[in-house]
């Protein structure tokens, strides 16, 4: 090898090394080292899920359900915190009794469990949480291991005289923790303190 075929190469060594490094420094890079960092707060975020979404096509009637699996496996195996949903869990505001009954099996699937929970809610359950009064992980009855955080969207707000959606049914169940459902009027009802 020439000498000059040894100095372009040596460069292209230091360059792979100085991109790893950049990568490493900003997270990425293969391998995260911050993954077992104890004031590191994991969270993965979701929306527009659509669940029951051409649940009459027998094609595509699985899609949304297939999607939203590997979401909650993405979060399993990487171990975050908490999930967020973002709104539009469901393709409509009052799905089926097919699409909720598979929507409740899923998530009970992934949310409860033995895992510890390392984070605490530090503002007021009772406004952020009106239909438990509590975040379902702080409930000594059920043992959660993935806390979910939803939202509703304008495919699955709450409606009629109670003013219910069926993010409501996910709260009761203690499947998720749904926040955020009344007019935000200055009251902090959307915002939660997590320390």
């Amino acid at each position: 090898m020439s000498e000059r075929e040894e100095e372009e190469e040596e460069d292209n060594e230091d360059d792979i090394r100085g991109r790893r490094g950049r990568e490493q420094q900003r997270g990425g890079g293969g391998k995260n080292k911050n993954k077992n960092d104890p004031n590191l707060f994991r969270i993965l975020i979701a929306t527009d899920n659509h669940l029951g979404a051409h649940e009459r096509d027998p094609i595509r009637k699985n899609d949304s359900f297939i999607a939203f699996r590997e979401i909650l496996e993405t979060a399993k195996k990487e171990k975050v915190d908490a999930l967020f949903l973002g709104g539009d869990l469901f393709d409509q505001n009052k799905p089926s009794r097919e699409t909720l009954v598979q929507t409740m099996d899923v998530l009970r699937e992934y949310v409860f469990g033995d895992d510890p929970i390392e984070f605490e809610v530090v503002s007021d359950q009772s406004i952020n949480f009106p239909n438990r009064g509590i975040v379902n992980f702080e409930d000594e009855n059920v043992n959660v291991a993935l806390p979910i955080f939803a939202i509703h969207g304008n495919h699955d707000d709450p409606s009629g005289q109670e003013n219910l959606s069926a993010l409501d049914i996910l709260s009761s169940c203690s499947l998720i923790n749904y926040f955020g459902k009344h007019a935000l009027s200055g009251s902090n009802t959307g915002a939660i303190e997590l320390k």
